[in-house]
């Protein structure tokens, strides 16, 4: 879970937590159905000035915002970074491994998927480090799916990040999949993440 705050009309990450669901009470006393329990488990801006509820602030709404009467009524905004944080205690927890699709990339005898880890999440969230070849190879997949959803399929093909990688014992195998593929698929543009180590 992430704690947000607003500054300067921008949304900023100042700390992630780690949620207990299966945690309903604490000394015998049990939770209401409003209250959470979190433990911090990465600060990442500690001085930021995080907004303090008082009794005021509970019974004021705000201009265009939900009001006790309409607690019933209301519906959660969808703020997809802040799904793809909730996602990540999941990923945390275990893993998940994606499958190839060999005719996206022109993979031959790809039965291997590839796995996205706890690590791989924090770097898209935190956006400070260089993408490993999984998040390369999930962002492809993405792209890919998202051209052929909106009628691109012929125009954008996309180069899996894996068989260009620069390694000195695979540069005949990296010119030979470029060509292969290139000759097979029939694209006009051809996309390929290069991760340079």
């Amino acid at each position: 879970m992430g704690l947000y705050v607003v500054e300067d009309q921008s949304t900023m990450l100042v700390a992630l937590g780690k949620v207990y669901d299966n945690a309903s009470s604490i000394h015998n006393v049990p939770y209401e159905d409003d209250v959470l329990r979190v433990s911090v488990v990465t600060v990442y801006k500690g001085d930021a000035q995080v907004p303090y509820p008082t009794s005021e602030d509970s019974h004021k709404c705000l201009p265009n915002s939900v009001g006790p009467a309409d607690m019933g009524i209301a519906k959660a905004v969808v703020d997809q970074l802040g799904q793809l944080v909730k996602n990540l205690f999941d990923v945390y927890q275990k893993p998940v491994e994606l499958s190839w699709d060999e005719a996206k990339f022109g993979l031959p005898n790809s039965k291997n998927g590839f796995f996205v880890t706890h690590a791989d999440v924090t770097e898209i969230i935190l956006g400070d480090k260089c993408l490993n070849i999984a998040i390369l190879q999930l962002w492809m997949m993405f792209m890919n799916d998202r051209s052929t959803s909106i009628g691109f399929a012929p125009v954008y093909g996309f180069l899996e990040p894996q068989s260009i990688h620069n390694a000195k014992d695979q540069r005949e195998e990296c010119e030979q999949y470029i060509e292969t593929w290139v000759k097979e698929s029939h694209r006009e543009v051809y996309i390929g993440p290069y991760l340079n180590q």
